[in-house]
């Protein structure tokens, strides 16, 4: 009996232990450390950004700090990091969340000279942060850009790459994270959010400006969102996709991981043999093709299904990964796309435009004729500014 006491003790403290361990040692948007890592001097602005920079937008030296903080990925805790620009001798903080594109995670394409965390301050690499994030902050905004879960210190995990229900999740946590950092340092911010973004980060910040307004409103209040060449209507952007699926297109590889991130992420994940018609297995093998032709990289009765409407399943997968309509935005829009893009089909901010105009007066499109995917991010960081200094 006593025997028994003392076996069902041991199994009671050894069990309290593992509660213990699995207890999480951070909050989501808690913030976790800050490390000043950036100092550029006014001076050194407008080489620091690049010769397509108009200088008379250069108005403050710039800080940097790296932002570790706690978020969840998959229903877990986990940490990850984010840059902050913030101009100079400031106490008045005029918030602007920057979400970069597409960066492919193998260090074979130099990723870490493009993860904003990492930014050393130079005028090489890191082309994004400093055309847009530099530009916004030099301009007088303080300027945060998430890593991202799958980059940086989160780089053994995979990105939930276009799935924007899993992407904002680490994304709110830093916004949240950064107020932190503010209130730490004693610095003035009355939750007026800017949102901002490219490409991938372009859907990031359109998804963003939607959610906040649903159900952060509390926290922020958006004042507008900018928006370049953004996949804002998934149903109509795989169904262009796949009955032209003989065509050849350069971006595949991305439709390919794109396809991957809405199965993976999602409450789908379905195996991977049912959508594609060659070996995925992982994030890094979902872009590894061969081809350029989606009738070649996806599995026939696949394609017919969600053309058809059969695949209800997935539809609603990529119906509810869709932002050009339903939602009446409080804040206002600003749209940007090339007529030429051939990577994130124009007819996504047409179709932003047309089906939130429907819901509000606050939607704005710039449209740049022969514009490729990344012709005029100049043109767009500049209206960007012009249109976000007119709100403040």
């Amino acid at each position: 009996m006593k025997f028994a006491i003392l076996i069902a003790f041991v199994f009671l403290f050894f069990s309290s232990c593992e509660k213990e361990k699995e207890t999480p040692l951070f909050q989501r948007g808690e913030l976790l450390d800050v490390e000043e890592t950036i100092d550029i001097h006014l001076s050194e602005i407008p080489s620091t950004i690049g010769d397509s920079f108009p200088t008379s937008l250069a108005k403050f030296g710039v800080k940097g700090y790296k932002i570790t903080y706690g978020t969840i990925y998959e229903n877990k805790p986990i940490r990850s990091q984010a840059l902050l620009l913030m101009p100079e001798n400031t106490n008045d903080i005029c918030l602007v969340a920057y979400f970069h594109g597409t960066i492919l995670p193998l260090k074979l394409f130099d990723s870490d000279r493009k993860i904003p965390s990492k930014y050393d301050g130079g005028a090489t690499e890191w082309r994004e942060v400093r055309w847009c994030g530099v530009s916004l902050a030099t301009s007088g905004y303080t300027v945060l850009l998430p890593d991202y879960i799958g980059y940086g210190t989160t780089a053994d995990k995979e990105h939930p790459f276009v799935y924007y229900p899993e992407l904002f999740k680490a994304n709110i946590d830093a916004l949240l994270a950064v107020k932190t950092f503010f209130q730490q340092q004693k610095l003035t911010y009355d939750n007026r959010l800017f949102l901002a973004g490219w490409s991938q980060g372009a859907g990031a910040s359109l998804s963003a400006h939607k959610y906040i307004e649903a159900d952060y409103a509390d926290q922020f209040k958006i004042i507008a969102s900018s928006n370049l060449a953004g996949p804002y209507n998934f149903t109509h952007f795989i169904e262009d996709i796949f009955t032209n699926a003989n065509q050849h297109y350069r971006a595949a590889a991305l439709y390919t991981w794109a396809a991957y991130a809405l199965n993976r992420f999602s409450y789908l994940n379905r195996p991977c043999d049912q959508i594609f018609s060659f070996p995925v297995y992982d994030q890094f093998s979902a872009f590894d093709v061969l081809t350029s032709k989606p009738s070649e990289l996806f599995r026939d009765y696949f394609i017919e299904n969600l053309l058809n409407g059969n695949d209800e399943l997935f539809r609603a997968v990529i119906t509810e990964n869709s932002f050009h309509s339903g939602w009446a935005p409080q804040g206002k829009i600003f749209l940007h796309h090339g007529t030429s893009d051939d990577v994130v089909p124009y007819f996504n901010s047409e179709d932003a435009y047309n089906g939130l105009n429907q819901e509000s007066d606050n939607v704005f499109f710039y449209s740049y004729k022969n514009g490729t995917h990344d012709s005029h991010v100049d043109e767009y960081i500049k209206h960007t500014i012009e249109d976000f200094n007119k709100l403040r």
